[in-house]
C-alpha cells in the first residue's frame, strides 16, 4: 500500500468515492476504530480530538477531521472493538465487508461428480477449477452438482437459482462432514435443492454446531445430525428426513420465522428443542416437493413437536400446507395480546393439533383448515376463539371449556 496517501491535507471530493483515499488528518496518521456500541471513532495521532458518527444519525464530524464522509452514513457494525492503524482495512470496514473471512470457492461447472475435498474448486465463477477446498470455506455452486465428499468442515453454502446439488448416500464413507463446531448458513436460491443424503452418523456433532437456512429453495437434510447449536429457518423449505434433522439436544433451541417444514415420511420430534421453539414470522407446516434427488415431501407425512413454544410479540399465522397431521405439544405462550391463526393452503386437507396447556392470552383464529385439540390440550380461558368460514374446531379429542372471553 502507498503509504504516502497518508500525508494529504486536503480531501479531493467525498472520501467514499476515492477507495484509495484514507482520512486525510493534516499530514498525521489517523486510528479508526470501531466501538462495540457500533459507532467509528476516529482519532489523530498525538491529539485528543475525536469524531464518533454513526448510521443512524450521521451527524457531522465534530472535530477538526475535515470532510469526514459527511453525506454517507457510516455502516453500524455491532462487533468487537476493531482497531485499524493507518489505512489497513479502512475500506473494507466501510463497505461493509468485515465479518466471515473465509475462502469463497466455487464448484466446477462441468457437471462431473467429485469429492468436495477434490481439486475442485475455483476463486470465481468462471473458473479456473482446479484449486483443493480449505477447511471451513465459504462455497457457492452456480450449475447442477454432484459431490461425493470423504471428510470436510464446511463454511457457509449457496446454491444459485434453480441449481440441484446432491450429496448422495455413501457420499461420506468414512469421517464426519460438519461445520467444524460452528452455526453456517445454508442459503439455498429459489427453485433450487440443496439435497445432504449423508449416511446416518456422519454428520458431526461437534459442540455449537448450527444451521441457518436461507433462501427460497428446499433444504434437505438426513443423516441425524444431532447437533445441538440450534437451527433457523428464515425462508423456503427445509426438508426432514429424521427425528434429529434439525438437531437434538437439551440445549438445541428451534427458531422459525418464516417458510415451510416439510417431511418425505412422518416425524417425531420430540424433545429435541431442549431450549424451547421461538417463532418469530408466518410459516407453514407440510407440503409436497418435487426435483429431490433424495426422495420429496409427501402429503401424507405427520409432524410431531413437544417442546415449549413462543410466539414472540406479534399474533402468528400457522399455515397447514398438506395432508399430515402437525402437532405441538409443548406450551404455547406470548407476549400480552399475542393469539394465532390457523389457515389452509389451497386443497389441503391435514389439520394443526395442539396438545399442551396453552397460556397465550390473544385470540385463537381458524380462518381456514382444521385446528384440533389434544387429549390434553386446552386454550388459555381469556383467549378467544374465532371461527371463520371455511375453518373448523374440531373438539372429538377432549372436552372444551369455553372461557370468559368466549368465541
Amino acid at each position: 500500500m502507498n503509504r504516502n496517501i497518508l500525508k494529504s491535507e486536503r480531501p479531493q471530493g467525498e472520501w467514499a468515492s476515492r477507495p484509495q483515499r484514507c482520512i486525510p488528518v493534516g499530514g498525521t496518521p489517523t486510528l479508526l476504530e470501531l466501538l462495540s456500541s457500533g459507532f467509528f471513532a476516529a482519532t489523530r495521532r498525538g491529539s485528543e480530538t475525536t469524531a464518533n458518527f454513526s448510521k443512524s444519525n450521521n451527524q457531522q464530524p465534530t472535530s477538526r477531521i475535515p470532510n469526514l464522509l459527511p453525506r454517507r452514513p457510516v455502516w453500524n457494525i455491532a462487533g468487537p472493538v476493531l482497531r485499524l492503524g493507518k489505512c489497513v482495512g479502512l475500506l473494507a470496514v466501510m463497505l461493509g465487508v468485515v465479518g466471515n473471512l473465509n475462502a469463497q470457492l466455487y464448484w466446477n461447472t462441468n457437471g462431473v461428480s467429485g469429492n468436495w475435498t477434490d481439486s475442485n474448486w475455483g476463486s470465481s465463477s468462471g473458473g479456473p477449477f482446479n484449486t483443493g477446498y480449505t477447511t471451513g470455506g465459504n462455497t457457492i455452486f452456480t450449475a447442477n452438482s454432484t459431490v461425493n465428499s470423504r471428510t470436510a468442515s464446511v463454511g457457509n453454502i449457496t446454491v444459485n437459482s434453480n441449481v440441484i446439488v446432491s450429496l448422495p448416500a455413501g457420499a461420506v464413507a468414512s469421517g464426519t462432514f460438519g461445520t467444524g463446531g460452528n452455526v453456517r448458513t445454508f442459503d439455498v436460491g429459489a427453485g433450487s435443492v440443496l439435497d445432504f443424503a449423508i449416511a446416518a452418523g456422519r454428520w458431526s456433532t461437534s459442540a455449537n454446531t448450527g444451521i441457518i437456512k436461507e433462501g427460497q429453495g428446499i433444504l434437505k437434510l438426513i443423516g441425524r445430525p444431532e447437533w445441538v447449536g440450534g437451527f433457523t429457518l428464515n425462508n423456503g423449505t427445509i426438508l426432514v428426513s429424521s427425528n434429529n434433522t434439525m438437531g437434538g439436544g437439551i440445549t438445541n433451541t428451534l427458531n422459525i420465522n418464516r417458510g415451510t417444514i416439510a417431511a418425505d415420511a412422518t416425524v417425531d420430534l420430540t424433545g429435541k428443542y431442549g431450549n424451547g421453539i421461538t417463532i418469530g414470522g408466518n410459516f407453514t407446516l407440510g407440503a409436497v416437493t418435487t426435483g429431490v434427488p433424495s426422495g420429496n415431501g409427501s402429503a401424507t407425512a405427520n409432524i410431531t413437536f413437544s417442546n415449549n413454544v413462543s410466539l414472540g410479540a406479534a399474533t402468528r399465522t400457522i399455515t397447514i400446507g398438506s395432508n399430515g397431521t402437525y402437532t405441538l405439544n409443548g406450551a404455547i405462550s406470548g407476549s400480552s395480546g399475542t393469539g394465532l391463526t390457523v389457515a389452509a393452503a389451497s386443497g389441503a386437507t391435514g389439520s394443526l393439533v395442539l396438545g399442551g396447556a396453552n397460556i397465550y392470552n390473544g385470540s385463537t383464529t381458524v380462518s381456514s383448515g382444521t385446528l384440533k385439540l389434544g387429549a390434553a390440550g386446552s386454550l388459555a380461558s381469556d383467549s378467544a376463539l374465532i371461527i371463520s368460514d371455511g375453518g373448523t374446531f374440531d373438539t372429538t379429542s377432549t372436552t372444551v371449556s369455553i372461557g370468559t372471553a368466549g368465541l
